[in-house]
């Protein structure tokens, strides 16, 4: 899911062009993988709600990723959106909302009030927000669009389908959106052509704080990205 010739990678790529130290936000740890993108001198943050996801993720008997990351890594206990909002304004280049895989997403991450009051004040200028929705179940790609329309962002959703080499490498297909409060901050990733401009279908519901609808985003969902 995180191989750099995948979208995570573009997203780095088209920060790290800027030639500045990058601050990081992860809400959602895994095994650490993301972490392997620290550079010296990157600040990344990861915001995990389970006690055991980071237990096993430092242990480096299972996983090497954040002990062996040659940026600062912090990991901060506790509900992601809570964490990531209680942040200085304009402190992060890049969020990356790494939740969304299982069967059971927290839904709470994926509403207008989650980007008004925690993503975007949390955003520094230029920055975005990567979002990893590669999901069994559930299509998030109009959900996502429509958030972004609801708070004046950009949206652009890439379906990343592995070639048999890069297979072998260990690289599996994913689907991601990548949110920004402008298109030009998006670089290539807006005028590549790889990357596709997320518009919610007419009708597409608003998720809030007061509503979601799961039922509505289960494969096969005319909302997909």
């Amino acid at each position: 899911y995180y191989h750099p010739t995948g979208p995570l990678g573009e997203m780095f790529a088209l920060l790290a062009a800027r030639g500045t130290p990058l601050r990081v936000g992860a809400i959602g740890l895994g095994a650490g993988a993301v972490a392997a993108y620290a550079r010296p001198g990157d600040e990344f943050t990861f915001y995990e709600i389970d006690r055991a996801v980071i237990e096993i993720a430092t242990d480096r008997r299972y996983f090497t990723y954040v002990p062996d990351a040659r940026g600062s890594v912090t990991i901060i206990l506790g509900d992601g959106r809570l964490t990531i909002g209680a942040r200085p304004d304009a402190s992060l280049d890049l969020i990356v909302l790494d939740a969304f895989t299982s069967d059971a997403i927290p839904v709470h991450l994926l509403t207008k009030e989650a980007f008004e009051q925690a993503y975007l004040p949390t955003l520094a200028r230029g920055g975005i927000i990567g979002v990893h929705i590669s999901n069994r179940h559930l299509a998030l790609g109009g959900v996502l669009a429509r958030i972004a329309e609801s708070v004046g962002c950009v949206a652009y959703g890439v379906n990343d389908d592995v070639t048999p080499e890069l297979a072998l490498q260990g690289k599996k297909d994913s689907t991601w959106v990548v949110i920004a409060p402008e298109g030009t901050d998006l670089g290539e990733i807006a005028s590549g052509g790889r990357w596709v401009r997320g518009r919610a279908a007419p009708g597409t519901p608003l998720w809030t704080d007061d509503y979601s609808n799961i039922l509505s985003v289960m494969f096969p969902a005319s909302n997909s990205p």
